[in-house]
């Protein structure tokens, strides 16, 4: 049997992309939901996976608090290398849900200081289920093949 090597990488950035808090809170909490959205981007000549986390708050009306942030995560050469595929660069679906949720934790920590001394301070970012959203692999074809 084959042995598997660790996947080594870093967070080499994390950048805050939007940023939105209203003046106006509502009264009345009930109301409040909170969206969660995650879009991968990927820098191949980089080794670079960056899962990009969108955070909001609403109510049936309008959008009180908006959090949009990227972790950029770098892998090392070999690292990336395993992942070569006959058609790409196969990054597996546990891999790409395990960066999901180190950049919601990383983003939490970010709402966390930008809603100090508002009325979102004492609002909790539930659990989220990182396998409900991020559901399978992604393909990074090789330059010139199709996707």
């Amino acid at each position: 049997m084959e042995e598997r090597k660790p996947i080594r990488f870093v967070i080499s950035k994390i950048e805050e992309e939007k940023f939105f808090i209203t003046d106006n809170f509502p009264e009345n909490r009930d109301s409040l939901k909170l969206g969660t959205g995650i879009v991968f981007n990927f820098n191949v000549a980089d080794h670079v996976i960056a899962p990009t986390i969108t955070f909001v708050y609403k109510n049936d009306e309008n959008v009180l608090f908006e959090l949009t942030a990227r972790c950029e995560f770098t892998l090392d050469t070999e690292s990336w290398e395993a992942f070569k595929d006959t058609k790409g660069t196969l990054i597996p679906v546990s891999f790409l849900q395990y960066l999901a949720f180190n950049a919601i934790s990383t983003i939490r920590g970010i709402v966390f200081c930008r809603t100090r001394n508002t009325p979102l301070a004492d609002f909790v970012i539930p659990m989220i289920n990182v396998e409900n959203i991020v559901k399978e692999n992604i393909l990074i074809p090789f330059a010139g093949q199709p996707s």
